[in-house]
């Protein structure tokens, strides 16, 4: 076969492959919000089982979260697992400026709970800020990530070649 009537496939390949790649990139990376509450030193919620992410809220720049601890309560009065995330991911987020993950809750049981929040800076203002939980993004946003930078190269190197054997500039 020829290797022009190759590259023309790929390039067909990854083209059609692309917006479906960027599609599910898209809908993966949205956040799926359980709750949304203001920076106070409780709130009671109500929540789902399963694994919650905690995020901080707020402008790009904005101090004073960073001394913030947070405690989950169970309905029956146990603490809820939690740990803090080692390798934290930060986004961009139209209504919030900028969101980072910060704690990891694994709720047991759904119903009634108890967030508190301690160390909140007295001198602060911290209106522009938010506490949200939201479920954990799993492997599904890595693939779709993956798939959008295959797809890219993909088409880039088939149109590349593809133009450089229809000129005769690289012969085979």
């Amino acid at each position: 076969m020829n290797p022009f009537y190759l590259t023309a496939l790929g390039a067909i390949v990854a083209a059609v492959a692309l917006p479906f790649a960027i599609r599910t990139l898209i809908r993966c990376a949205r956040l799926d919000t359980v709750a949304t509450v203001e920076i106070a030193p409780e709130h009671r919620l109500e929540l789902p089982a399963g694994e919650l992410v905690l995020h901080l809220a707020g402008p790009l720049g904005k101090r004073g979260l960073g001394a913030l601890s947070f405690a989950l309560v169970d309905p029956r009065g146990a603490a809820v697992s939690g740990a803090p995330i080692l390798m934290r991911s930060r986004r961009s987020s139209g209504r919030w400026g900028v969101l980072l993950g910060v704690r990891r809750f694994a709720v047991p049981e759904p119903g009634p709970h108890r967030l508190t929040v301690a160390n909140i800076p007295q001198d602060g203002d911290l209106s522009g800020c938010a506490i949200v939980l939201a479920r954990p993004q799993g492997v599904g946003l890595v693939l779709a990530v993956l798939a959008v930078v295959f797809a890219g190269v993909l088409l880039v190197v088939s149109t590349v070649l593809g133009v450089l054997l229809w000129t005769g500039a690289w012969v085979v």
